[in-house]
């Protein structure tokens, strides 16, 4: 018996035909976040979702509802099917157990976001605690009042922080050491030659 006619008979079928489309669906939006196509603002907001205090996020609930879906249907057919042609248990007992590991699919999809959030955040540093510190010119950095564009990076607790930058005095070229004077407003920094 091939492996076809395993996945696709009178039983098989309830669980390969919802594996196969959540799988294919899964790795559309994934490959689409990662290569930059779309996705990752809903990974934004999906990360609010596991934040329970913006309960009210109507885009989160969206996430969790696409890839949360996704991940239980994928858990859900896969997990059946392997109980019920790997396992040999009986259709009811295969359907209880794709349901445990859609809803742990859930779970580790809900553990991954989490981890790939705490990377991304950049906790409790500010920009005012660079003032003081030295760094260098990432991008030339203009004049006050003459464009946006300068970029600076400054270390703050061990972690590199690339910051957007206006010069106290002359523009400045890339690569030069700098000090930063002051936080402004607008999220940026004004730096001067070290």
């Amino acid at each position: 018996m091939g492996l076809l006619t395993l996945m696709f008979d009178s039983d098989g079928v309830w669980f390969t035909v919802p594996a196969l489309v959540a799988t294919g669906v899964f790795m559309i939006k994934l490959l689409a976040g990662v290569s930059g196509l779309g996705g990752m603002e809903e990974l934004e907001t999906g990360m609010e979702a596991l934040d329970m205090s913006d309960a009210d996020s109507v885009a989160a609930f969206k996430w969790l509802s696409v890839q949360g879906v996704a991940a239980f249907v994928m858990g859900f057919g896969w997990g059946g099917l392997a109980a019920l042609k790997g396992s040999g248990l009986e259709l009811v007992p295969s359907v209880a157990v794709g349901v445990a590991v859609g809803v742990g699919m859930v779970w580790l999809l809900a553990w991954c976001m989490k981890l790939v959030h705490d990377l991304s955040v950049s906790g409790n540093i500010s920009k005012e605690m660079a003032v003081g510190l030295e760094g260098d010119v990432y991008v030339t950095v203009p004049v006050v009042g003459g464009g946006a564009g300068g970029k600076v990076r400054v270390v703050i607790k061990e972690r590199q922080r690339i910051y957007d930058a206006v010069s106290e005095g002359p523009e400045i070229g890339v690569g030069t050491r700098v000090r930063v004077v002051s936080a402004n407003e607008d999220q940026s920094v004004t730096v001067r030659p070290a």
